[in-house]
């Protein structure tokens, strides 16, 4: 489980700090202030550390239907 994350100098953000992750998170703010950056962040290093199919297989679990 992810428990923070620190995302510098990827598309518009300069440096962005999250902790105290929950197994819920819901991201809100204004339509162009970062939230889709910080999930695109994630999903970059998340689909480094899992193989391709085993990160599918974590996300139909959850419910979320993605084609990659």
């Amino acid at each position: 489980m992810i428990k923070s994350i620190e995302v510098r100098n990827f598309r518009g953000i300069k440096e962005c700090k999250i902790g105290d992750f929950a197994l819920v998170n819901v991201f809100v703010g204004e339509n162009g202030s970062g939230k889709s950056i910080v999930l695109d962040a994630v999903y970059l290093v998340c689909k480094d550390i899992l193989r391709q199919n085993e990160l599918q297989q974590i996300l139909k679990r959850r419910g979320t239907k993605r084609s990659w």
